[in-house]
């Protein structure tokens, strides 16, 4: 092997053990910035009100980068409050491993999602429609993804206090998380038609979350 080729591969190596290259770091920080902007911006003004060139502008740069990395202003939504889920879900299993309860760690699971529609529900409302009924996408399945990480993390939480029962006809733990689940997101859903009140909302849900845990 010639003392170039050598040198080469040592580079490379080098590269490798000190994680990404230059390029990449770049496209890491552009994409962090692009996210707090949009986040910004979409939490003060509101997802209507909220232009693609003012995220770029506050991301500081052009609007052809920011739709390299999103392809419009409800991809950008997405991403944002696919953020909000992932650190929910993180949350939520510091909650359990810290020995809180498990009604405890569940709510921690959904309070980012849930501070979200309280606080900003017309990006709530879109983001859920998007993720229902919009277009196939790398954030959209992203963002199921993430739904399908705080299943199983209350699944998680579920087999720490409770190992799946063994008696006929009585819900695994698995089951037991996805209807927690659909009865989070329906009231968030009547959040958004007015039949329960914002400041109601957390209590409700801790309660229909302890009750389920409970009877189920």
């Amino acid at each position: 092997m010639s003392a170039t080729t050598s040198g080469a591969h040592g580079s490379d190596a080098v590269l490798q053990a000190n994680g990404p290259g230059r390029r990449e770091r770049k496209k890491r920080d552009t994409r962090r910035r692009i996210i707090e902007a949009a986040q910004a911006l979409f939490a003060r003004d509101g997802y209507g009100a909220v232009t693609t060139q003012q995220i770029a502008q506050a991301a500081d740069i052009g609007t052809g980068t920011l739709f390299r990395y999103a392809g419009s202003k409800a991809e950008l939504l997405i991403m944002v409050m696919n953020e909000e889920l992932r650190w929910g879900a993180q949350r939520g299993l510091s909650i359990a491993e810290r020995g809180g309860s498990s009604a405890d760690a569940i709510y921690g699971l959904i309070e980012p999602l849930v501070l979200a529609s309280l606080a900003q529900p017309e990006n709530t409302s879109v983001f859920q429609r998007e993720v229902l009924f919009g277009a196939d996408g790398p954030y959209r399945s992203q963002a199921l993804e993430r739904i399908h990480e705080l299943e199983e993390a209350m699944v998680t939480v579920l087999d720490r206090v409770a190992p799946d029962r063994s008696s006929p006809g009585t819900p695994n733990n698995r089951r037991i998380a996805e209807i927690i689940f659909s009865v989070v997101y329906l009231k968030l859903v009547r959040l958004e038609l007015g039949k329960v009140s914002p400041e109601d909302l957390p209590e409700v849900l801790r309660s229909d979350i302890g009750r389920l845990l409970t009877d189920l």
